[in-house]
């Protein structure tokens, strides 16, 4: 709500096609069935039921042990399941439903307003489902666990409590309520799409990456410098084949494995997760490496290592450093996310705030003092760059993968994705560094040569960069083969799910068993895209609510054109169902 009232009256407000929500991983509810009511608060990402001591706790482990087959991402104590089983042994579930973070969200956008005896038909995307114990091969929930919530849990009609329909990210669920559309000033045939989960950032862009492959020739200009020939990025998808995302997030770095089945759709066969400590500090270069690192040895030797096809990696929105150009050492500790220029007060930070009023258009995304541009402009001002260039947190991962053990003089070709090159300044329209950017890095902070300091090659997301070294493929038990493609951030999680929905506007007839229950009629959710048209997304975090409204510009690309964010505090709780709501509202209110 907060973050939707910050966009209320913006005139992309009266664009908007799609809405997507994607939150934190297994975080869920309960809520009652015929009005969206919290009747369990919300158990976060975090929650593990081993971190209690009861009666309750040893049932539910028990259940677990006994029903949940050996290895299944079920188990995991952090995982919806255990949670709904231990909600169960608390106190028996009456009219009450199962709901993801993400899922109540959009819910809310579709039945507030309307009439509270209404029916909720509850969804849930194939991501968040997983650790509930949703079969994403077979398309259902399987016998073992319909025994466990009937026999052991003493649920009568586990159907009644589960998600009743399991969507892709990007699949059309219902348009929002009127009351929603009138709020927030958009179209009444606004729709609402699956989201995703926080481990699913960096998948996204590896299916893009499969749905392309075989268009092309494959080419990269920087293949050359690592391993294989040019035809190693031209792959087709086969039954079985898999594809590693790594996410590096605020709290810790996580990877899930995923394989392409025999009915097309993708289940995640590996996952593993580390957090950030003493040993491996969040915001050194140096340690983003070593977590892979210590996140690949662990799938090493494993079967699925073989069939691995891509890997992509993806990190926090303009988070960055300075490395050498040919050795790839970082030469400037990393500038988180978070990191405002702001912050302190120096001759060199006014210096940097007067090239920002001076050169950096009003509004421009660019002119944030947390953004890329504004962190590199400081460098300079602190010291001359010599021999350096910028890479993203996610880009230089890439890299390290790409160039590991091969000659320390070669020249490094940087890379970054559309997403988090917006905040540098670069021009996703015109496809290229802005003039005033040109301007301001060479006349106003004496970088002689600012495109050797700036990421050379700009993809999107999905879009193959080169393939592993050999030293990195034989240290984990890759093959050589195996693509790097561009990553993207956090503040992209729900937006990939929207540009899906994107590409899928028109091959149906849109029509959802849900749609029915909100607005309009079934052929609001088969829409064409014209260029001008936006889609809003948010993403509900660990530290906070983002909101973000992209445009499809006449050149066919997608441009950021409004953000806005908030910070979980005393008076909207970062694990309260109902505050997630109010987020939003203020959130949409502002546009």
């Amino acid at each position: 709500d907060t973050l939707l009232l910050r966009a209320k009256g913006m005139e992309v407000m009266d664009r908007v096609k799609a809405i997507c929500v994607s939150g934190t991983s297994a975080t869920c509810l309960l809520v009652k069935r015929h009005s969206l009511d919290v009747s369990r608060k919300a158990r976060m990402y975090n929650f593990d039921v081993k971190g209690g001591s009861s009666p309750a706790v040893d049932n539910v482990m028990e259940l677990i042990e006994k029903y949940v087959p050996d290895k299944h991402t079920a188990r995991a104590t952090t995982g919806t399941l255990a949670k709904l089983l231990l909600w169960s042994e608390e106190q028996s579930l009456v009219d009450e439903v199962l709901c993801h973070q993400s899922d109540f969200v959009s819910l809310s956008l579709m039945y507030e307003g309307l009439n509270d005896d209404v029916d909720i038909t509850t969804h849930c995307d194939f991501h968040n489902i997983l650790k509930l114990g949703y079969d994403v091969r077979a398309l259902e929930y399987p016998s073992w666990m319909m025994e466990l919530l009937k026999e052991g849990a003493n649920i009568p009609n586990p159907e009644e409590v589960l998600p009743s329909k399991v969507v892709s990210p990007g699949e059309p669920i219902g348009v929002i309520s009127p009351v929603v559309a009138a709020k927030y000033g958009l179209s009444s045939n606004v729709v609402l799409v699956g989201g995703t989960t926080d481990l699913f950032i960096c998948l996204n862009p590896s299916f893009y990456y499969v749905g392309k492959a075989g268009e092309g020739n494959g080419s990269d200009d920087n293949s050359s410098n690592v391993a294989g020939s040019d035809d190693t990025l031209d792959q087709t998808l086969g039954n079985g084949d898999c594809f590693i995302g790594f996410d590096l997030g605020t709290s810790g770095a996580r990877m899930s494995i995923v394989e392409k089945t025999s009915g097309g759709q993708f289940d995640e066969v590996v996952t593993e997760a580390l957090a950030w400590d003493d040993n491996l500090v969040f915001d050194d270069g140096n340690d983003w490496r070593k977590a892979i690192d210590t996140l690949l040895l662990r799938a090493k030797g494993m079967e699925v290592m073989d069939r691995v096809k891509a890997i992509c990696v993806s990190g926090t929105s303009a988070t960055c450093l300075l490395v050498k150009r040919h050795s790839l050492d970082v030469s400037r500790k990393a500038r988180m996310y978070n990191f405002d220029v702001k912050g302190g007060s120096s001759p060199a930070v006014d210096n940097v705030m007067e090239l920002i009023e001076k050169y950096v258009p009003d509004k421009h995304t660019a002119r944030a003092t947390t953004g890329t541009l504004a962190k590199l402009l400081l460098w300079s001002e602190e010291q001359s760059l010599v021999d350096e260039v910028l890479c993203h947190q996610s880009d230089f991962v890439s890299l390290s993968l790409m160039y590991e053990g091969l000659n320390d003089d070669v020249d490094i070709t940087t890379h970054c994705d559309f997403h988090n090159i917006l905040k540098l300044g670069y021009d996703v329209r015109a496809l290229e560094y802005p003039s005033w950017m040109m301007e301001l890095l060479k006349e106003g902070a004496n970088i002689p040569n600012p495109e050797e300091v700036l990421p050379s090659k700009v993809v999107s997301p999905g879009e193959p960069i080169g393939v592993i070294s050999p030293v990195v493929a034989a240290k984990y038990g890759l093959s050589s083969n195996v693509v790097l493609v561009g990553g993207t951030t956090d503040l992209f999680i729900c937006l990939n799910p929207s540009f899906y929905y994107v590409g899928k506007a028109g091959e149906g007839n849109g029509s959802d068993d849900n749609s029915s229950n909100v607005a309009g009629s079934d052929d609001t959710l088969d829409q064409t895209l014209g260029n001008g048209d936006c889609f809003i997304g948010f993403d509900l975090g660990t530290s906070g609510a983002r909101m973000s409204i992209v445009e499809k510009t006449s050149g066919g690309q997608f441009d950021e054109v409004v953000t806005e964010a908030l910070a979980w505090d005393d008076n909207l709780v970062f694990d309260d169902g109902n505050d997630w709501r109010k987020a939003i509202d203020t959130l949409l209110l502002r546009a």
